[in-house]
């Protein structure tokens, strides 16, 4: 059996043993005060063997700051949006850059990263939403990427509001046809065929079949 260890008095990194904490069942327990002031429960094994370093605070910081850095989801966009128009080799440039799409003065340069940081967070972005939940948009699609042109949205609203959808104007309203299909009960195949086949506005999206 093991020698039993006192490590009451000791150090490992930034924890400082207090004193033998309460049961904690087989195992054995030390009260350790982090040197951020924070009391904590700590293994002793875990304490021995190095695993254990501080209350958990550095994890925290770390997860705290990991939105400034290089690495987050963010700056991924980021990278993505200047790709789109400013690199010719990007799949999605033809879409963008080709098309006279770039990228403002401001989200560019030294500090480029650091404003679209700051504007993102001001306008609703949340570093723990899920996947898809939010997506930068434009709002003009033929507009620049900008803090006017610019919103969040998820990835269905914004598919929405892209140049993939046909859109169709009648008595004054414009929906895409996906939209059109909703709104007068019709089925989106049907719409669709009737769209490609040149009919009439009116036309497509009459429920009853067109007269020859």
């Amino acid at each position: 059996m093991a020698q039993f260890v006192n490590l009451v008095g000791r150090r490992f990194g930034k924890l400082n043993v207090v004193e033998r904490a309460p049961n904690h069942g087989k195992h054995i327990y030390y009260t350790c005060k982090c040197t951020c002031g924070n009391l904590k429960d700590i293994r002793n094994d875990k304490l021995l063997n190095g695993q254990a370093v501080n209350c958990g605070c550095e994890r925290k910081r770390r997860s705290d700051n990991k939105y400034d850095s290089r690495n987050s989801k963010l700056y991924h966009v980021y990278i993505s949006m200047k790709q789109r128009c400013f690199n010719s080799k990007c799949k999605s440039y033809k879409n963008y850059g080709a098309r006279g799409v770039s990228v403002c003065n401001e989200w560019v340069g030294n500090n480029g990263f650091e404003n679209f940081q700051k504007w993102a967070v001001e306008n609703g972005y949340r570093y723990d939403a899920a996947r898809g939940e939010q997506t930068l948009d434009r709002i003009n699609v033929a507009g620049n990427y900008e803090p006017r042109n610019c919103r969040w949205l998820t990835i269905q609203a914004q598919q929405n509001n892209t140049t993939r959808n046909k859109m169709l104007s009648c008595n004054g309203e414009t929906h895409n046809l996906k939209e059109w299909s909703i709104i007068r009960n019709i089925k989106y195949s049907r719409i669709l065929k009737r769209y490609k086949l040149g009919w009439e506005p009116e036309e497509i999206l009459e429920f009853k079949r067109r007269k020859k």
